[in-house]
């Protein structure tokens, strides 16, 4: 279950308003002073500077566009630049010493600006800056933007025999964590004949080199031949596959050198017959385990999938491809699986049978303290909704994505095919999920494994209504780091440790007084950690947190606050911020 907190945002700028209406005299208005303050609005003239975050060293000729695009300026041999902005008029809170109607009194507004930074060596970055509310005669504070040093690989590839065939790519892919999990983007760039390759302007972070497969293209019309000789992928450092490469760390700034061999080999002609696809639809086709540059071909007409592989074992699984609409977003499909061994010669396999997908049926159990144990009907001619949403999620190299989930009005879900699969489940009928199981596997804890043609236990879930409540607090300021404000916001998130599988919460604090949640959470325990950064979403600049992977949550507990909670107790914590190193 994920809950979505209130954020704070408490402006000691408007205390301090209240307390000096508070310290006013009880008396009339001052003569020739306006019955209402001035909320046209002015116009600021503010200064502002672009530094390296690698040293804090001006940057200048840097390019700085506002976000509206009305605003671009060069930055100069100081990294300065200066700019206009009209910020809003004063907003109105009522006169707390006033009769009825309240006489407006006025608060000042606090604006915020976005930047996009650019200059060749830098990575392009967004900055986004709150400004806090003036008051008439303060000194306009020069504002710091800091845009962060690109980072260079470059490198060779030598083919093992003969020469490079034209056109040769290096793919690099840079580390990535979304839904908590690490999974890797890639770009690529030419090798020229020389066999030499450069990728510029990399922010930093952590990356794997590979030079995909090559296989020779034959010309339109002409036979396929059984066998093609090519060069295999290749990975850094002589590696099997991109999950065994080696990590190549690039900081702000660096240049790194990695080369690759490529190792040619011979390919052979594979053809998959499909059979029991459902009407004209069309069907998809993914080979495991994924290697750059290998893939199979799904030829609707002749109702084949056809490529070339190298001598393996792999696994090829296939989907219909179903008409998505508004109303449904995950149509029932149909799915093959054939598992392949090439060796030495060309293969042509036997008919790969479509059968529906395999479905899994849903239960909702409550066990409810409350009177409200029961929804009330559905009102006449509408379809019931239902209680407990249930996502299936798959683990792929492009990270969680959506498969299925149960639609209104059902309690099953679809469009499951072998493999491991996370369970995302929400509901609408209040409390929270204290179990979710199939079977003996706990789904909190671990995926669901499916098994080809076998169907998965059902999925049993359990409502419960006695959650604990955590008052959680950000410490107070230390001499390292800034306290939050409106300017420095500190970021919260929320790990239940004794349930990897569930999803996270994730909220914001921006008050200088009061940085405080008020959490209900499911009894457990848990692990708060606080940063003046994201931590479940990330930049071009930092990552995620890969609240996934044990290890990392591991070496996390240090850096944040524990605690243990039972159902119904109300608790406080404290939590540590981060300093800017340990929360990369």
């Amino acid at each position: 279950m994920q809950t979505n907190p209130p954020v704070f945002r408490c402006s000691s700028l408007v205390r301090l308003a209240a307390f000096c209406l508070c310290s006013l005299p009880l008396t009339a208005q001052a003569p020739n002073q306006p019955d209402t303050p001035d909320i046209s609005g002015v116009t600021e003239h503010l200064n502002a500077v672009v530094v390296s975050s690698l040293d804090g060293r001006p940057v200048p000729r840097a390019l700085v566009t506002s976000s509206d695009t009305h605003m671009a300026a060069l930055t100069d041999s100081e990294g300065r630049f200066s700019f206009d902005i009209r910020r809003p008029g004063p907003q109105t809170a009522p006169h707390v010493f006033s009769s009825w109607p309240p006489d407006p009194v006025a608060v000042p507004t606090i604006a915020t600006l976005e930047f996009s930074l650019r200059k060749p060596g830098y990575v392009t970055n967004q900055v986004s800056v709150r400004l806090p509310a003036v008051q008439p005669g303060d000194s306009e504070p020069t504002l710091q933007l800091k845009i962060v040093p690109a980072a260079v690989l470059t490198g060779h590839l030598d083919p093992d025999a003969g020469d490079l065939p034209p056109g040769t790519v290096v793919q690099f892919e840079r580390k990535v964590v979304f839904n908590g999990v690490a999974n890797w983007g890639y770009s690529d760039t030419q090798v020229n004949s020389r066999g030499e390759f450069r990728f510029s302007n990399l922010a930093p972070g952590d990356y794997k080199l590979a030079a995909p497969a090559y296989i020779p293209q034959s010309s339109r019309g002409d036979p396929s031949p059984d066998s093609v000789h090519g060069f295999r992928a290749s990975f850094y450092p002589n590696a099997d596959s991109i999950d065994s490469a080696g990590l190549i760390h690039l900081g702000p700034g660096e240049t790194a050198t990695a080369n690759l061999t490529y190792h040619s080999a011979t390919f052979y002609k594979v053809t998959i017959p499909v059979a029991g696809l459902p009407g004209d639809r069309g069907f998809y086709v993914n080979l495991l385990p994924e290697v750059q540059g290998l893939y199979l071909n799904p030829n609707q007409k002749d109702l084949t999938a056809s490529g070339y592989l190298p001598s393996g074992d792999y696994t090829v699984a296939m989907r219909s491809a179903e008409i998505i609409s508004q109303q449904n977003q995950f149509p029932a499909t149909s799915t093959a699986s054939v598992h392949l061994q090439v060796a030495n010669r060309a293969l042509r396999t036997e008919p790969a049978a479509f059968h529906p997908s395999l479905e899994i049926p849903v239960e909702v159990r409550r066990e409810f303290t409350s009177d409200k144990k029961d929804l009330p009907p559905p009102r006449d001619g509408q379809r019931p909704t239902p209680e407990v949403w249930v996502g299936i999620l798959s683990d792929t190299r492009g990270g969680l994505q959506p498969i299925a989930q149960n639609s209104q009005a059902t309690t099953t879900i679809r469009n499951l095919s072998e493999g491991l699969f996370h369970i995302d489940v929400n509901s609408s009928v209040g409390g929270y999920v204290a179990s979710v199981t199939s079977g003996t596997t706990d789904l909190l804890r671990e995926p669901l494994r499916v098994v080809a043609g076998v169907a998965p236990r059902p999925i049993e879930i359990t409502l419960r209504d006695d959650a604990a409540l955590l008052n959680a607090r950000v410490a107070p300021r230390s001499d390292q780091l800034p306290q939050a404000t409106m300017d420095h916001p500190v970021y919260v998130l929320c790990l239940p440790l004794d349930r990897p599988e569930a999803e996270p919460i994730n909220f914001a604090t921006q008050s200088d007084q009061f940085p405080m949640a008020s959490l209900p959470l499911p009894p457990g325990r848990y692990l708060l950690l606080a940063a003046h950064r994201q931590l479940l979403v990330g930049t071009p600049q930092t990552n995620a947190i890969e609240y996934r992977n044990p290890e990392v949550v591991r070496d996390l507990i240090p850096k944040g606050a524990t605690i243990t909670l039972s159902p119904n107790q109300k608790a406080d914590i404290e939590i540590p911020v981060m300093p800017d190193e340990d929360a990369n």
